[in-house]
């Protein structure tokens, strides 16, 4: 509140202003007090205070501080250094700044007074002369006005009402409510917004009265009935607002409000044009596609496995929360099981498997049959002919290259699997990647924020920011957690195994069958170090990145995210190619890439000190130093 972002600070809303023991050090001349006056400010603004940052080695006041003072010192015909040095002495004997942040326990609150000073740049206000100079922009400032005469409409600034003639106080708790909102926080807080408190929690200050949620809170989320719903933009389609708004109106309250803000976007734009769209469009029928082979190869290769591995007992045990499946890790495909049936020790997983498939021919071809009914593919017998035989002599063989590929890093066999394009990919994305941003205990994990792989190459590498819980988390490295009995224990390798690769930077080819070529397979472009060049390079897929554990700073409504992986990529095909007019034209299974090269400078992993598991981005690293 005393420092707020943008013009809701204590002295912009012309309430007060933060500053040292005036009584004791009224004797310092007043361009020393007026500039020090501003340099809390400034500091203030900026969140270097001792309640929210470590403190740091350097006695100095920072750049933008001296910057300030310089412009002053230039308007009042004094020395830059005297007066920086004056200033520094004030701050530090009033007990308001050591070891480069402000201490909070020595600040204190004026009183307004009759005058302020107002930017003709910037428009900011200050409650004093600030030494002639505006602590933002640097601008001379101009004459004093006098507060509630020069400033008729000062009433009518939002926040000043609030704080001076709302009337009487009244609780507003907001929390946020998210994907990454770690569970046993989520649950206390949908608790505490259907206003159910459970000692030692006091229902007075502890329910919750405003929840920020996301799209998240669209699907099966318990937060009870709504008197109010707000929307920030114009939900994508029909459905998902009649879904957000519905959650309004359901407590038998005689009002319920549900309020949508447009942005300037063509999106939001026509549908406010076309309320009628958005409210009572007819719903789109539904698109099943019955006559792809890929879809019903895949869904018959699950049900294949399950049956196979149900009906020999494997891994029957297993604790596991798949929404792929339960067929074990991708370590154990290629091992004896630990309870093999009676007659099988020392066979691995997979033989145990091919030859369930080789012995059950029959059952294969009634799940298949089961499977193409009400299709466009019933009756295909080439169909079912092909099918069948990749099911017999190649699945086996699919999955183990799978679970030797190093581009694959999931654990699991069925997600590994679904990755691969073998095992339909059910229910959400689960290819996701972990940003730690405190050293996990145990399991279940906390303080983590997840992120789909695609995206998080992106949003979690290093130098890139993540906003949760108000708190704003910078990426520097990789590492990850796995689990070890109860416990989290950090993996030797985070960065998982190496993928040579070739990148053109010519024509955007990805060669994975022939990196180190000289040139590129597909225009020649020659290797090099240029931007346009060909060139090799080390290619991996982290298993999880980490953020600065004690470097988390607050939000205050600005941060920094930088997102840096190039567009998506894909190789040159496998499939067979066939000439027409001047073009080529295929089709079939292909990878897609999605790389970050940190724009041509590639990242730079080094662990933090000898023996250490975790890797950190020197370039990221070093603000922080």
């Amino acid at each position: 509140m005393l420092f707020a972002g943008g013009r809701r600070d204590l002295e912009s809303l012309k309430l007060g202003m933060v500053t040292f023991d005036r009584v004791r050090y009224a004797a310092a001349p007043a361009v020393v007090r007026e500039a020090a006056d501003s340099c809390i400010r400034l500091h203030g603004k900026r969140r270097r205070i001792d309640t929210h940052r470590s403190t740091l080695d350097d006695d100095r006041l920072p750049k933008y501080a001296r910057d300030y003072i310089e412009a002053v010192a230039n308007a009042n015909g004094l020395l830059p250094d005297d007066l920086n040095r004056d200033v520094s002495q004030l701050l530090a004997t009033a007990g308001v700044f050591a070891q480069g942040l402000l201490v909070f326990a020595g600040l204190f609150v004026a009183n307004p007074g009759e005058e302020y000073f107002e930017c003709p740049r910037c428009s900011r206000i200050h409650l004093h002369r600030s030494g002639g100079v505006c602590s933002e922009c640097h601008e001379l400032l101009g004459p004093a006005r006098r507060i509630g005469i020069d400033d008729q409409n000062v009433e009518i600034d939002y926040y000043r009402w609030l704080a001076t003639s709302a009337g009487p106080i009244f609780r507003l708790n907001c929390a946020e409510l998210t994907g990454q909102t770690d569970k046993l926080l989520a649950r206390d807080r949908q608790r505490l917004f259907q206003n159910i408190a459970v000692p030692p929690e006091e229902p007075l200050t502890d329910n919750i009265d405003l929840l920020s949620v996301t799209t998240t809170m669209e699907a099966g989320v318990d937060i009870g009935s709504l008197l109010a719903v707000m929307m920030a933009n114009m939900p994508p389609m029909r459905f998902n607002y009649q879904q957000r708004v519905g959650r309004a109106g359901r407590r038998g309250a005689p009002l319920s409000l549900a309020l949508t803000l447009c942005r300037g976007r063509s999106h939001d734009d026509y549908y406010f044009q076309r309320l009628e769209r958005i409210t009572a469009d007819p719903p789109p029928p539904p698109y099943v596609d019955t006559a792809r082979p890929q879809i019903l190869q895949r869904v018959l290769a699950k049900e294949v496995l399950r049956q196979a591995f149900s009906e020999l007992n494997l891994f029957a045990d297993s604790a596991g929360d798949s929404v792929h499946g339960e067929f074990g890790t991708a370590d154990a495909w290629n091992q004896p099981p630990a309870n093999p049936p009676a007659g099988y020790v020392g066979v691995n997983v997979s033989d145990f498997i091919q030859g369930w498939i080789t012995g059950h021919a029959q059952s294969v071809a009634a799940i298949y049959d089961a499977l193409v009914v009400g299709t466009r593919l019933a009756g295909n017998q080439g169909a079912r002919n092909g099918a069948l035989a990749w099911i017999a002599t190649s699945l086996v063989p699919q999955i183990t290259a799978a679970t030797t590929d190093p581009s694959l890093v999931q654990e699991g066999l069925s997600e590994r699997l679904a990755n691969r394009g073998i095992l339909p990919m059910f229910g959400f994305p689960t290819r996701v990647r972990l940003l730690y941003h405190k050293a996990p205990t145990g399991f279940p994990l906390r303080h983590i924020v997840d992120r789909d792989l695609e995206l998080a190459v992106s949003m979690f590498a290093p130098g890139a920011e993540t906003v949760k819980e108000r708190t704003i988390h910078t990426a520097i490295g990789v590492a990850h957690y796995r689990r070890q009995g109860h416990l989290a224990v950090l993996d030797a390798n985070p960065l998982g195994p190496q993928v040579r690769i070739g990148l053109c930077g010519n024509c955007q080819n990805v060669d994975t069958a022939n990196p180190d070529a000289p040139f590129c397979q597909v225009c020649g472009q020659p290797a090099g170090a240029g931007e346009r060049d060909y060139r090799a390079v080390d290619l991996r897929q982290p298993k999880g990145f980490v953020s600065y554990f004690t470097k988390a700073r607050d939000y205050d409504g600005v941060f920094d995210f930088v997102p840096r992986a190039a567009r998506p990529k894909v190789g040159r095909p496998p499939f067979a190619m066939h000439h027409h007019l001047n073009f080529e034209i295929g089709s079939g299974p292909g990878r897609l890439h999605v790389i970050n090269d940190n724009g041509g400078n590639l990242f730079h992993f080094s662990p933090p000190q000898p023996g250490s598991q975790t890797l950190i981005d020197v370039d990221a690293a070093n603000p922080f130093a």
